[in-house]
């Protein structure tokens, strides 16, 4: 994906988004990666978190989705303030 990243969602993306576990759980078998960044700049993590999918977000994480990537996007929006 490399320089595509950040430019468009992704089938994963959309399934968190509107909190369809039954097509998250599709897309992880399919290979979606967790931590890649989408439309909005945010992973699936963040879209999980920020809409309260706590079920999603334990999914994500079993697949390797990363919390690390969402700890260091609050640290850097406090360190701009």
């Amino acid at each position: 994906m490399g320089d595509q990243e950040g430019q468009f969602d992704t089938k994963l993306h959309e399934a968190v988004r509107y909190g369809d576990i039954a097509e998250v759980k599709v897309a992880l078998q399919q290979g979606y990666d967790p931590n890649l960044i989408g439309l909005y700049q945010w992973n699936t993590l963040h879209e999980a978190s920020h809409n309260g999918e706590t079920e999603i977000l334990q999914l994500l994480l079993q697949k390797k989705g990363e919390l690390h990537n969402i700890v260091k996007r609050i640290n850097i929006k406090l360190k701009s303030l």
